[in-house]
């Protein structure tokens, strides 16, 4: 994807742009540990424990790919799992123009969330006719909720259960904790039939996003 590797004195442009200085990827002690990550184009995995700079070596490491990107139509894709992560990369990259680019079509960098909505989720349930209005647990949760009869609503209180008995894990929306209500039982029709009809409205719960993504990876036109 390169023409060659990255080379150490983008190492040393990366750290000093960082705010580390020059050398601040350099071994330690004996350890080079930070500088081989740096270096590594392979896949692989790293731990370390908090506070001893991953984000700071990633957004460095990311500087340097995004200075060299040959592509115009293909991007690097980072993932995190939080938001917070996502905006600590996001501020870091913006201390060089091509850590912006970074942040700009056709890179993403955002949470697996998101990715999984705008790339995936979200194309599919539009080609499905389905207006997408809102993906909101809370919201989402309370519309199927105010679908239930006030018996059905009863009967699940009383079995412990609360309005997350509504949340689906299947594209057929069946699945999810239904607690002691078989697929044969008046009860979880009813939760079924208000998932759906909630659904069909356009109002959709954060983890039922990967429940499209993933029949879109797996339908034959993918």
């Amino acid at each position: 994807m390169f023409d060659d590797l990255i080379r150490e004195q983008d190492v040393v442009w990366a750290s000093a742009l960082m705010g580390l200085g020059p050398g601040g990827f350099a071994p330690v002690d004996g350890d080079d540990s930070r500088l081989k990550a740096m270096l590594n184009l392979d896949t692989v995995d790293f731990e370390a424990c908090p506070g001893s700079g991953k984000t700071t070596l990633l957004v460095a490491k990311l500087a340097v790919l995004a200075m060299r990107w040959p592509h115009r139509q293909q991007g690097i894709c980072v993932l995190s799992h939080t938001n917070a992560a996502r905006n600590e990369i996001s501020t870091k990259l913006s201390n060089s123009a091509a850590g912006i680019a970074l942040t700009r079509y056709p890179h993403f960098v955002g949470t697996i969330h998101s990715f999984v909505n705008e790339y995936l989720a979200l194309p599919w349930l539009r080609s499905k006719g389905i207006e997408v209005r809102r993906v909101d647990t809370q919201i989402a949760l309370m519309k199927r909720w105010g679908m239930l009869s006030n018996t059905t609503r009863w009967t699940v209180q009383q079995s412990g259960l609360e309005e997350t008995a509504l949340i689906y894990t299947q594209p057929d929306y069946t699945g999810g904790n239904k607690g002691k209500f078989g697929p044969h039982t008046a009860t979880y029709q009813a939760l079924v039939a208000a998932s759906r009809a909630g659904s069909e409205q356009g109002y959709f719960c954060f983890d039922e996003m990967f429940v499209w993504a993933n029949q879109l990876l797996e339908s034959p036109s993918f």
